[in-house]
């Protein structure tokens, strides 16, 4: 009786370097194998058959692709021929996020920039570096970033100062209090919701209530 390992090598080339799934593909081009009574990658089974188990969370990367794309031989997508290779010495474990950074996307392809479109330095005090939900970081450039605020708030000024002024209540508009004294100097007291008052009329109304509470 075949077992299942010289069924799964039947299928597979090993007259290069990556070991070339032979058999049925997935869509995007992985080799597809019947494991355990469902459908899997045939590389995730290559590996299961030659290395062990793949611990949850964990995914495998294709390092003869990571090579060809720091080479510049590859640009990835479904039509990439690594995606069919099943060398287990080609499979590395590691996280999902560094398997992405590894690949050819648009996440990878920026984690590889070491400027920003306008040719400053994503390294060092300019660099910002916020962090994403699924444990990644989104590089940014400080200087791009403060340029860009600048010009907004530069903006809203300009847009603010274009408004017609506010009219001032009546309260706002009085020099003195109803008793006469001035709103000015070490009289004025301005209150935390900005209407103001007048501290000598403060201290005469402590006074009073002093007087009422003694008698």
């Amino acid at each position: 009786m075949t077992t299942v390992e010289e069924r799964f090598w039947s299928k597979v080339d090993k007259s290069g370097d990556c070991w070339q799934w032979t058999a049925a593909k997935f869509r995007k081009g992985y080799g597809q194998f019947r494991y355990e009574g469902k459908g899997q990658g045939a590389h995730r089974v290559a590996y299961i058959l030659s290395v062990g188990t793949i611990p949850a969370g964990m995914r495998l990367d294709h390092t003869c692709h990571t090579r060809a794309v720091e080479r510049g031989e590859c640009v990835g997508g479904d039509d990439c021929p690594h995606r069919a290779c099943v060398n287990p010495d080609h499979l590395e474990l590691v996280t999902e996020v560094e398997n992405n950074l590894r690949g050819n996307g648009p996440a990878a392809r920026h984690a590889r920039k070491t400027h920003c479109p306008q040719g400053h330095p994503l390294s060092g005090d300019n660099l910002y570096a916020a962090p994403r939900g699924n444990g990644d970081t989104f590089r940014s450039c400080r200087a791009c970033h403060n340029e860009a605020s600048g010009k907004w708030h530069a903006k809203k000024r300009a847009e603010k100062a274009a408004l017609p002024p506010v009219p001032q209540k009546k309260r706002e508009l009085r020099t003195h209090c109803s008793r006469g004294h001035l709103y000015a100097g070490d009289n004025l007291y301005l209150r935390t919701d900005g209407k103001r008052e007048c501290r000598t009329c403060i201290a005469a109304a402590k006074e009073a209530r002093r007087t009422r509470d003694s008698e």
